[in-house]
């Protein structure tokens, strides 16, 4: 059985953005019914361990970028005119090498002369720390496996959307991420401001995040800007995504007891749903987080998604969804569970905020600048938003008995 509780309170602070006014400090805190989240960071760690991971060469104009993390393996990502000569060192932190892989092209190249690059690392062991560079090119930098399939081990993440312009909110709200102890991150769609061409989404979201994505793998799904160019082509060539879904618009992946679904809602069709359906009856894991753009469910400016309602929602409600993170909204708004699924508004990344109302399902909303820092462990999953200025100002836990 799952239930949620949560708890709110209050004091506030108005600032400028770029995009107009936006709350960077929320309004309403208060008693929280569980200890605050961590603030402890495995960035530093691993910085001391391994390095920096910064650029050696100045024709890279994007870093190099984790995907796909699993307990023995990960993807090693990053932008280059050609893969000709490049390759990644993997060694231990001491310095012992531990394998040396051939770097490959991912996708033609963009009209910027600039192609997606990857190489694979495969034969890890779980729950280690490797340090990586690509000679001539980068730095070390530093990762650490997910732990073996059925050892209880948390599973720790960040999840935002509506994010990436630019402006200096983006860099506060990105500030306090680095202040919580995530392993992976979960991005909500509008990474690029306006329209998700392939140069905003160098410098709205790889160069603002490069120092989290060398090291802790993103798993983004597409919003209507990071579509308004060329349906959201420079999107999909950017990220080397689970290829379980369709032409990674929509995909699944599991870490330690969560299965994650991102869907995408630019996309909504039965054919869609039809995957969503088979997705979730073959999944096996406990707990089940499902996340996309536009929310089912909202009091905002554009009001919740007709489309999603039909389509996905009572699917999510035949599997016993535990959580669904949406975007989209420039707010942030919770609602109470609605036929056992809790329904998370997160759109506060950095884009400005809009105002936010609420409904007779609300348990709470708040039209401030944030991030959600999630906490799964054991029979508990624990749902921490932090705004602009680090204070957590809501929180939701859901338990399976």
């Amino acid at each position: 059985m799952r239930y949620l509780r949560a708890s709110l309170a209050f004091s506030g602070l108005l600032v400028a953005c770029s995009s107009g006014l936006a709350e960077l400090a929320a309004k309403k805190t208060g008693s929280l019914s569980q200890p605050l989240a961590s603030r402890s960071s495995l960035e530093p760690t691993l910085e001391q361990q391994c390095g920096d991971g910064r650029a050696l060469a100045s024709w890279l104009t994007r870093n190099p970028y984790l995907q796909q993390l699993t307990d023995t393996s990960v993807i090693v990502a990053l932008s280059a005119p050609s893969a000709e000569g490049l390759s990644v060192e993997v060694t231990t932190p001491a310095g012992q090498h531990v394998l040396t892989a051939s770097v490959g092209s991912d996708s033609p190249a963009s009209p910027d002369g600039m192609a997606t690059l990857t190489a694979s690392l495969e034969g890890l062991s779980p729950d280690t720390t490797y340090c990586y560079a690509i000679p001539g090119v980068t730095a070390r930098a530093g990762f650490v496996t997910a732990p073996a399939p059925g050892v209880n081990a948390p599973v720790r993440f960040i999840a935002f959307g509506d994010s990436g312009d630019g402006n200096g909110d983006q860099e506060r709200v990105f500030e306090q991420m680095q202040t919580v102890p995530f392993q992976l991150v979960l991005h909500l769609g509008d990474l690029a401001y306006e329209s998700g061409g392939a140069s905003e989404i160098d410098t709205y979201f790889f160069r603002v995040y490069a120092p989290i994505l060398k090291s802790f793998p993103a798993y983004p799904v597409a919003g209507n800007h990071d579509y308004a160019t060329d349906d959201a082509k420079p999107f999909r060539q950017a990220f080397v995504l689970p290829t379980n879904g369709y032409q990674e618009r929509w995909y699944s992946f599991d870490r330690g007891a969560v299965h994650f679904v991102g869907l995408d809602t630019e996309q909504i069709s039965t054919k869609q749903a039809d995957w969503l359906e088979q997705d979730l009856k073959a999944n096996r894991l406990p707990w089940t987080i499902v996340f996309g753009h536009r929310p089912p469910y909202s009091s905002g400016e554009h009001g919740g998604n007709g489309d999603f309602v039909q389509y996905f929602v009572p699917i999510l409600e035949r599997y016993h969804v535990d959580l669904v993170l949406s975007g989209h909204e420039h707010d942030y708004e919770r609602f109470w569970p609605m036929a056992g699924v809790v329904y998370v508004v997160s759109g506060g990344g950095g884009r400005g905020t809009r105002p936010v109302g609420s409904g007779a399902s609300t348990a709470f909303s708040e039209a401030v600048l944030h991030f959600l820092y999630g906490e799964v462990q054991g029979s508990r999953l624990t749902l921490h938003a932090i705004d602009g200025v680090g204070r957590e100002f809501d929180q939701a836990v859901v338990e399976h008995s």
